[in-house]
This record gives structure tokens, sequence and C-alpha cells, in this order.
């Protein structure tokens, strides 16, 4: 029996018109993904830990979001890298938001 736990940041940025509005939609979320072999099968467990939600007018959206690429980005950590920003995104979540792969990670 082989276990493993990978730690995945994700972070989506879209706008998007609505009823003549322009909205933007910024979501970042951490989640640990268990995957167990069992004897010729795999069995993968998904577990959320984290998410922030921006659901805004473009008008409306702080300043830093500007800075984020449109898209969808999946990194994985390590997991000191992942505690770490976990701790992060529950103090300052614009720094949740603007994480780059690789950033060293501090207050």
């Amino acid at each position: 029996m082989t276990k493993r736990t990978y730690y995945i940041y994700t972070r989506t940025k879209n706008i998007v018109e609505e009823d003549s509005k322009t909205i933007l939609f910024l979501f970042a979320g951490l989640t640990e993904k268990h995957t167990q072999y069992l004897g010729g099968s795999f069995r993968k467990r998904v577990v959320p830990i984290h998410s922030e939600l921006i659901e805004v007018p473009l008008n409306e959206a702080p300043i830093y979001t500007e800075d984020i690429p449109i898209g969808t980005f999946t990194f994985e950590l390590n997991a000191i890298e992942f505690e770490r920003l976990h701790y992060i995104a529950k103090k300052q979540p614009k720094k949740f938001f603007l994480y780059k792969s690789g950033e060293v990670l501090r207050d």
C-alpha cells in the first residue's frame, strides 16, 4: 500500500460581462490531494483546505487584482510551503492572491 499527498495552490481570474456590467471573478484555493495505491487500483481523495473569492464589479476591484493574469494557474507545493501559504492566506488574503510559484513566503 503506497500513500502520497500532493499540496496544491490554484488561482483563477476571469472578467465577464453580465447584464451590461463587467464583473471580476477571482478565486484562490489550497487543496490536499491524497492518493493511495491498493493492489492494482488507485484511490484519490481531494480535501479543500482554504479558499478566498472576490466577485465584484471590475471598477470596484482592489487595485492589486490588476497585476494578476487572467486564467487558471495551479502549482504543486511542498508541505512546508503549503502550511506557510495557508497561514498567510488567513492573515493576508492579498498576498494569498498574489502568490507566484517558487516565491519565498514571508509575513
